[in-house]
């Protein structure tokens, strides 16, 4: 799928101490200073479980530095020890953050003041080729095509970048939708007619109306999508969706003018249940290119991931591969290694619904701003607090929360908040270190930007 992504910047690193279980937490967070004390307790590319793609630039990682001194700690193994740091409520010394340099602040207001416009293909055709002209659709009627029809589709193979072309036939299609098999391939048409009434009867309902319509009759004026089951789109990859399928050919010579799916037929079969959620993944980018064209890459994948969540689907495998190192950066989105990034956005995302409601869940993906920013913009539009403090909530409060939340899940801590309710028994990351023995020596560590790294005490 085509997206935009705008990049967030922090400069303030934070602690967040966790008195639990007989045990003492330290979670290394960014964007907010925040130190609560708490007693009692893109292409979807394959992953070793799901098959699950636009790069966005990496914060950099923040030195953290934290003073203890110690007799004894036990490592969890494979995992290298970073920052223990020591907060404020522990007295003096306390954890210190790298300065940032001086000019990150001019930098990062100039990027919130940039005008950053939605990619728009046709926008971009009409001022290089000077034709004011180019349509915005096709201006065709319904196709309503006959099931045995052959068409020719224009396709990508995600490992090398090149394109293709294949005849496809039409196998089966409901309401709303077409399956179209790549010609000599053999499908099981069973297992076809259960997908596509699958996606007819709860995926396509349901997606509409949490995340709203996509672009409907769309750039071909056919109020069926079209999904293509077609060989060659790379191993890397389960399936796609293109927004540049949905310009017309004077905007984008390679378009075929449809709203389509592709699904890779070299490693998938109809009846296997990922297609189905593939399909309500890829769904839901469709929709948000209609609703909001320029949302930050994280957020729109881990919509994405929602939708899996929402349509009954468990995809487990992506948050145990976020948890496994939870301290990667949750706002941004590699070229590569994106599956615990997925698992992240994943668990952010289904956390704030949890948390928030199904309104306010809503409301994040409907603002125009993007990223932490939307998630900022949604909580002061609903005057929400922290019912600790009567403070009002800020994206870093709630990204604090998450990363908590991530290794309790407890209903019964404080006030509640430190639980999931549609993700049953998440994978929980594991403490880079436990120490038995306090105080602990100097350790001098770093924790990525909007990142996590969780201790153990274990004091006597």
């Amino acid at each position: 799928m085509s997206r935009n992504a705008n990049i967030g910047l922090s400069s303030c690193l934070a602690l967040t101490l966790l008195a639990c279980c007989g045990g003492l937490f330290v979670v290394g967070l960014s964007g907010l200073l925040l130190v609560p004390i708490i007693s009692d307790s893109n292409p979807l590319p394959i992953s070793t479980d799901f098959f699950t793609s636009d790069p966005t630039l990496e914060a950099p990682e923040t030195e953290l530095a934290g003073t203890f001194t110690t007799e004894a700690r036990t490592p969890i193994p494979g995992r290298t020890p970073t920052p223990t740091p020591r907060a404020d409520t522990l007295r003096p010394p306390g954890p210190t953050a790298t300065p940032a340099p001086a000019a990150s602040s001019d930098t990062l207001t100039a990027l919130l003041a940039a005008d950053i416009r939605p990619r728009d293909l046709r926008a971009i055709a009409e001022e290089l080729t000077g034709d004011p002209n180019i349509p915005v659709t096709t201006g065709a009627a319904p196709a309503d095509h006959p099931i045995g029809t052959v068409l020719e589709f224009t396709a990508s193979n995600n490992d090398t970048n090149e394109m293709f072309t294949v005849q496809a036939r039409l196998i089966y299609k409901t309401e709303n939708a077409y399956f179209f098999a790549e010609e000599g391939l053999r499908v099981n048409e069973g297992d076809v007619r259960r997908l596509l009434d699958d996606f007819q009867a709860k995926t396509y309902p349901t997606n509409r109306k949490f995340f709203g319509s996509e672009w409907n009759p769309g750039v071909d004026g056919d109020p069926r999508l079209y999904i293509l089951y077609v060989r060659g789109l790379g191993f890397g990859t389960l399936g796609y969706y293109s927004s540049e399928d949905q310009y017309t050919r004077q905007a984008n010579p390679e378009s075929n003018e449809k709203e389509m799916f592709y699904i890779n037929a070299d490693v998938t079969e109809p009846g296997d249940d990922i297609i189905a959620s593939t399909l309500a993944h890829e769904f839901q980018h469709m929709i948000h290119w209609y609703q909001d064209r320029n949302e930050e890459t994280w957020l729109n994948e881990g919509a994405s991931m929602l939708a899996e969540v929402l349509n009954g689907y468990d995809p487990r495998g992506y948050a145990e591969d976020f948890v496994a190192n939870p301290d990667l950066q949750l706002t941004t989105w590699p070229e590569d290694d994106t599956i615990p990034h997925y698992g992240a956005a994943m668990m952010f995302m289904t956390y704030f619904l949890d948390r928030f409601g199904e309104e306010a869940t809503k409301a994040l993906l409907a603002e125009p701003l993007n990223g932490m920013r939307a998630v900022d913009a949604v909580l002061a539009a609903r005057g929400l607090t922290d019912p600790a403090t009567g403070a009002p909530l800020t994206a870093n409060d709630v990204f604090a929360d998450w990363v908590i939340a991530n290794y309790l899940n407890d209903a019964r801590v404080a006030d509640g908040r430190f639980v999931y309710s549609r993700l049953p028994n998440p994978p929980r990351p594991q403490p880079n270190d436990i120490f038995y023995s306090c105080p602990v020596e100097t350790q001098t560590e770093k924790v990525s930007q909007f990142g996590a790294d969780y201790y153990e005490f274990q004091c006597e």
